[in-house]
């Protein structure tokens, strides 16, 4: 036994959530510029890396793990205001 805790159902359910954008990559990738297509393109590695980083760390640190979901929540808007301006 590691003594490894998971973080609560609802943080669990919430990094989830703050993820699901990344479902709407092929309609982000085909409405952006070709200019902003390797940012677009990179956009989902970043999301759903910072969705499990914050996860993993919610037991040790919490204010991180908040600010990483705050984060992934800011690049969604960022990526579909660049995607569809």
């Amino acid at each position: 036994m590691s003594g490894r805790q998971n973080p609560p159902v609802w943080f669990s359910a919430i990094c989830i959530i703050a993820a699901l954008p990344v479902l709407a990559f092929p309609t982000v990738l085909s409405a952006a510029q070709e200019t902003h297509s390797l940012i677009i393109k990179l956009w989902p590695v970043y999301a759903i890396a910072s969705s499990w980083l914050a996860w993993s760390v919610y037991p040790q640190r919490r204010p991180l793990a908040w600010i990483l979901v705050v984060l992934t929540l800011m690049s969604h808007a960022a990526i579909f205001a660049l995607a569809f301006s």
